[in-house]
């Protein structure tokens, strides 16, 4: 089965809007940049914002359970759904704040498409 490009195209622009949403409340020069790599038999994208948009107590708790938190379950279930159901096992999903930087990132693997 190969990768559902219609749901990565909706986790790229769910995340997208997102992140431009926080980093306009948080710094207007600020910018959003967005990389894809070849990962072994996986793809992975990564969203990096120039500024830390989350603490990292606040990225710590963006999976769990809660309205506000909607865009990233969606996001998550979408990548559970490639992994578990697909049997594509090392999809993941996960969101990195340095403590050293100023900047932070989410990033996502899903299979290459075929």
């Amino acid at each position: 089965m190969n990768v559902d490009a219609t749901l990565v195209r909706f986790m790229l622009e769910t995340l997208t809007k997102e992140w431009a949403a926080r980093l306009a409340e948080r710094e207007k020069d600020g910018c959003l940049t967005l990389r894809a790599s070849e990962d072994g038999g996986f793809v992975r994208f990564t969203l990096q914002a120039s500024v830390r948009i989350y603490e990292p107590e606040e990225a710590v708790i963006l999976f769990q359970p809660d309205v506000k938190h909607y865009p990233y379950l969606l996001c998550k279930e979408i990548v559970r759904e490639h992994d578990k159901l697909n049997n594509f096992c090392g999809c993941r999903i996960n969101i990195e704040t340095d403590v050293h930087s100023s900047g932070c990132s989410i990033w996502f693997t899903v299979p290459k498409y075929r």
